[in-house]
Order: structure tokens, then C-alpha cells, then sequence
């Protein structure tokens, strides 16, 4: 590392702390990608939970009104019209909810669940108010019986039909990559400022050598070297050093010595 004689402390000193700025510029921006792009995806994962936890929602607010009609069917079909209404009037909140459910659904974001699947949960379950719990509500209030066998046997296909959907939505939502992909991010943010640290230790490091053996001791060289002179020890000879910023004061120094020497050396001639 001998080119580094001829490299002046100020350049250096300027280069090290460009590239401690570099390190850190660069961890920096990678620090900030990477937590944006896992704060994305954990939002992601948050509004995909959000939806799955409607759907499921609807979901149990749907049986529950299927269950309830199903025993207002029975009660009807028994000729039991006093249980009858009861168990009617108990399943309009539940209907009333099935519909706010869907709604809010088909509103929601759904992160990496595919259109065809969202589609899919969207007309099943859409199928299931408009063909299943409305007809049977219908048929219910005004008190068919044939008609309640008919809807009732309606039913049970489309009910079905929407497990089916239900179960393809779960999976995808179970597959989703969104938290383990916000995981790698966070992994390898941690590793990107380890290694700036690291790097900026190794340049504290190489600093203080730096410092030490193009600066220091050179200066220390000097300083003794004054020293000799100083006390009339004229014939010390100073090693070039470089042409750094100490470097530079050894032709000065040596042509102060040869200015001394020369005045000395005419005084023992003439003597």
C-alpha cells in the first residue's frame, strides 16, 4: 500500500468519509425500500384478513338464517304457525346481515386471491340470497306449503355451491405469500445494516491505521528529526517519505539542514 505516500491526508480523509456516506446512503435507501415494500404487504395481508373475516362472517350469519328458515319451513309445514312466525321474525336480522355481508365483500380487497375465485364467491353467494333465503322468506309469509317444498329442495345445490367457493377462496387466502415475503424484507433489511456496520467498522479501522502510519509516525520522524538538529547533530540524514502532506516538508527540511551544514563547513575550512 505504498501509493498511499503520495496521497495527500485531506484527499483521504475526504474519500473515507464519501464513502462512509456511500455505505450509509445505500443502507439507507435499501433500508427504506424494503420497509416500504413489507409495510405493503403486511397492509395487504391486514385488508385480506379483513375480507376473509366478512366472509366468513356472512358465512355463519347465512347459516344461521338458512337453519332458522328451515325450522320456520318445518313449523309451517306442521301447521304450527305461532313457532312459525317466531322463528321467521328471528331470521330477518340474520338475512338483513347476509346482504351487508356480501356488500362489504364485494367492496373489499382481496390481496392475492385471483378475480375467477372472487367472482366465483361473489355469484354463489349472491345466488344463495336472491335464489334460497329471499324465496324461502317469500314463500314463508305468505304461507305456501307446496311452494316451501319447492324452495327447500332448491336450496341445498346452491348451498352447496357456495361451500364449494367459499373453500377456494380459504385456500388462496391460506396460500398467500404476503406475511412470508414481509418476513424476507425484514431478513434482509437486518443483513444490508449489518454489513454497513461491518463495512463502516472496516473503515474506521483502515482509517486509523491510515492515520497512524502516513500521518503519525511521519510526523513523529519529523519531530525527532528536528530534534537532532537541534542539538548540532547536522550530518542525520531524512528518509523520503512520499508526497503526501508530510512528505512534502522533507525536501524543505532537507534544504534547512543543507543551509546549515554549508555555513559550518566554510567556518572549519577557514580555520
Amino acid at each position: 500500500m505504498s501509493f498511499l505516500k503520495n496521497i495527500s491526508i485531506r484527499v483521504m480523509v475526504l474519500m473515507i468519509v464519501t464513502f462512509l456516506l456511500a455505505i450509509w446512503g445505500m443502507a439507507s435507501g435499501y433500508s427504506l425500500y424494503s420497509l416500504q415494500q413489507a409495510t405493503q404487504l403486511i397492509a395487504q395481508s391486514e385488508v385480506q384478513r379483513k375480507s376473509h373475516a366478512q366472509l366468513l362472517y356472512g358465512v355463519e350469519q347465512s347459516f344461521r338464517a338458512m337453519t332458522t328458515l328451515e325450522r320456520a319451513a318445518s313449523y309451517t309445514l306442521n301447521s304450527d304457525m305461532e313457532n312459525a312466525r317466531q322463528a321467521l321474525a328471528q331470521a330477518q336480522p340474520a338475512i338483513a346481515n347476509v346482504k351487508s355481508s356480501l356488500e362489504a365483500f364485494k367492496d373489499g380487497a382481496h390481496g392475492d386471491v385471483t378475480p375467477a375465485v372472487i367472482e366465483g364467491v361473489v355469484r354463489t353467494w349472491s345466488a344463495l340470497v336472491t335464489a334460497a333465503l329471499e324465496p324461502l322468506q317469500q314463500a314463508l309469509q305468505q304461507n305456501e306449503s307446496d311452494g316451501l317444498r319447492q324452495r327447500l329442495s332448491q336450496t341445498y345445490p346452491i348451498v352447496h355451491a357456495f361451500g364449494d367457493e367459499i373453500k377456494r377462496y380459504t385456500d388462496q387466502v391460506a396460500a398467500s405469500t404476503a406475511v412470508g415475503e414481509a418476513q424476507v424484507h425484514h431478513e434482509n433489511n437486518r443483513n444490508a445494516l449489518i454489513a454497513a456496520l461491518l463495512v463502516v467498522v472496516l473503515a474506521l479501522i483502515f482509517t486509523e491505521y491510515y492515520l497512524k502510519n502516513f500521518l503519525v509516525v511521519p510526523i513523529s520522524v519529523l519531530k525527532s528529526h528536528l530534534a537532532q538538529l537541534t542539538a548540532g547533530r547536522l550530518g542525520y540524514e531524512l528518509t523520503e517519505f512520499g508526497r503526501n502532506c508530510a512528505g512534502r516538508l522533507i525536501p524543505d527540511i532537507k534544504l534547512l539542514q543543507k543551509s546549515m551544514v554549508t555555513p559550518i563547513f566554510a567556518t572549519q575550512i577557514f580555520d
